[in-house]
């Protein structure tokens, strides 16, 4: 069985608020919402497994962290990644993949919005 801490985190370059010390403004929270639902598809694409989802709502600034390893992935070789990664879960006949996520965390620094989260996949420990 695959191992992991069960841990993943991921940087989008999303436009959005640059300062909320401030009263925040309609636009700001508009700008949130957008880093939201690019938040919320990316991680419909890493639940259904189509890394075109992923890459679609990434910047080209986007990095992906495999943390257990520290590998890092850039928007071109994510791909790869990601088939070798499914791959791995489907193996030795296990179920087809499939992901969940439990305590997804957002915090808004700047004009970037992060997300942590803890990911299940079956077939790797959590």
């Amino acid at each position: 069985t695959p191992r992991t801490n069960g841990l993943y985190y991921s940087v989008l370059a999303c436009q959005g608020t640059e300062d909320l010390d401030e009263s925040p403004t309609v636009d700001d929270v508009v700008g949130l919402r957008t880093n939201e639902a690019a938040l919320d598809s990316y991680r419909l694409g890493w639940a259904a497994g189509d890394t075109d989802i992923i890459v679609g709502v990434a910047a080209d600034t986007f990095n992906f962290t495999w943390v257990p390893s520290k590998v890092v992935c850039s928007k071109d070789r994510f791909p790869a990644f990601f088939f070798t990664f499914k791959s791995d879960a489907e193996a030795d006949g296990r179920a087809k993949y499939l992901m969940r996520f439990d305590n997804i965390i957002h915090r808004q620094i700047g004009d970037t919005l992060y997300e942590a989260a803890d990911w299940i996949v079956d077939g790797y420990d959590r």
